[in-house]
């Protein structure tokens, strides 16, 4: 037990198990400025699982099966490999650099992930959600703002009750769903000019361009099929218009300066926890 003007600290280890725990002492009423921070550093290949309920939690480079959360903050969770879930009810969630599938949820801010590769399972009951750089099939919802989705899926399912959905996609096989009771729905299709597949739009108003088309054409109203037909792409929107773009998709090569900056990047990773 370590003491401290204010409270004690506590750390016991059981088996695998470490538990560090603040406690104020009966006798001070209140924290004042007073302020507690855990940084633990563990070995890459590590599952972990982390809960906060004051403060914000950061879990960075380690490998295994995580569930983290926070009660009182944010989460942020960055170079993870392996099967991930985090929680947020007092604040954002943010994610960068992940490899295995994902699923966010907050319940007090924003959902934003950049870079993954893995299935995606993101909710937000308070703010927008932004899947970026996404290899993966991918479903968000959000009950407080916009869904925007890039990258590669096979299958997308977007929902906004809050704000605009908007999905910038290449690699679809399987389905797209697109779906917004507070804004206009906008998606691009990479690779589309070849892409089969069966179109169901609805909105106040339709925007698209189609080659090889049978099928119902109307101003608020799409229904048919693109060359001979194949995934299902569905739209409705009752709070705007509805745009779709087919276009090819560009491939951009890493320069070797971008190269070079990567390998340095990762031979600085670090595995590091840090709660507040």
């Amino acid at each position: 037990v370590y003491k401290r003007q204010g409270y004690d600290l506590e750390v016991e280890k059981n088996g695998l198990v470490i538990t560090a725990t603040a406690k104020r002492k009966s006798s001070v009423r209140r924290w004042g400025n007073t302020g507690i921070y855990f940084s633990v550093l563990v070995p890459r290949e590590m599952s972990c699982s982390v809960s906060s309920h004051g403060g914000s939690v950061q879990v960075i480079g380690v490998t295994g099966t995580h569930e983290i959360s926070s009660s009182g903050g944010s989460v942020k969770i960055e170079d993870l490999s392996g099967s991930t879930k985090a929680k947020s009810s007092g604040g954002s969630v943010k994610a960068q650099n992940l490899s295995g599938d994902t699923h966010l949820t907050s319940s007090g801010g924003s959902v934003t992930l950049e870079k993954s590769r893995g299935n995606v399972f993101a909710r937000s009951s308070g703010g927008s959600v932004h899947l970026l750089d996404i290899h993966g099939d991918a479903d968000a919802e959000s009950n407080g703002g916009g869904v925007k989705i890039e990258g590669e899926a096979g299958l997308v399912r977007a929902e906004s009750h809050g704000g605009s959905v908007h999905a910038d996609i290449y690699g679809l096989a399987e389905e797209m769903h697109l779906q917004s009771s507070g804004g206009g729905v906008k998606a691009m299709i990479r690779n589309g000019n070849d892409l089969g597949v069966d179109l169901d739009l609805q909105s106040t108003k339709v925007n698209i361009e189609l080659e090889n088309f049978s099928g119902l054409l109307d101003q608020n109203r799409v229904k048919g099929r693109v060359i001979d037909g194949g995934s299902p792409v569905y739209m409705r929107t009752s709070g705007g218009s509805i745009s779709v773009v087919f276009e090819e998709r560009k491939v951009n090569f890493p320069s070797p300066a971008d190269e070079k900056n990567l390998q340095a990047s990762e031979e600085l990773q670090r595995n590091i926890i840090h709660t507040t």
